[in-house]
């Protein structure tokens, strides 16, 4: 009985342990996709951002011809 009282608080132990050290991970996610954010909203301002559709038809076609 004695051992595995023991046996459980270890494993508690280890379980509070792996908690911790996700919640940690998902702070550290946390404060860098909120300043991914911050920087993509000051380029998206500037004027600079490029993405997927950022009107840039360099490659498209006009009367049927390519752009060269």
């Amino acid at each position: 009985v004695l051992r595995r009282l023991a046996q459980n608080r270890e494993a508690a132990r280890k379980s509070r342990l792996r908690k911790k050290a996700y919640v940690q991970q998902l702070e550290t996610s946390r404060v860098k996709l909120n300043q991914l954010e911050q920087e993509l909203e000051r380029a998206r301002q500037q004027g600079i951002y490029i993405g997927g559709n950022s009107g840039d038809h360099s490659n498209s076609t006009i009367n049927g011809a390519a752009n060269t």
